[in-house]
């Protein structure tokens, strides 16, 4: 008498298989603010919008120095004398 193999293959155990039907969508990821924001480093900002046209220094005698950003498409940003964003316009 010999063996003859049956017509269906055996399921493999212990193999996990995905439900199809119980996959989340895969949503894509967050993306980064492509503005500075206020509290930002100017290198951050540096790094987000590049170098600017023009650097503008303010020492008030009532109050700490700010420097002021300019860039080409109109926008300024301007940095406590620590070096961080005190405002952004448009």
């Amino acid at each position: 008498m010999g063996f003859l193999p049956s017509t269906s293959a055996p399921k493999p155990t212990g193999v996990a298989t995905a439900d199809k039907s119980k996959i989340a969508a895969v949503k894509p990821a967050a993306t980064k603010s492509v503005e500075p924001t206020v509290g930002m480093s100017s290198d951050e900002v540096r790094t987000l919008m590049g170098e600017p046209e023009e650097v503008l220094t303010d020492e008030p005698a009532s109050g700490s120095r700010t420097t002021t950003w300019r860039y080409a498409d109109g926008r300024s940003i301007q940095f406590d004398h620590k070096h961080y964003v005190l405002s952004v316009q448009r």
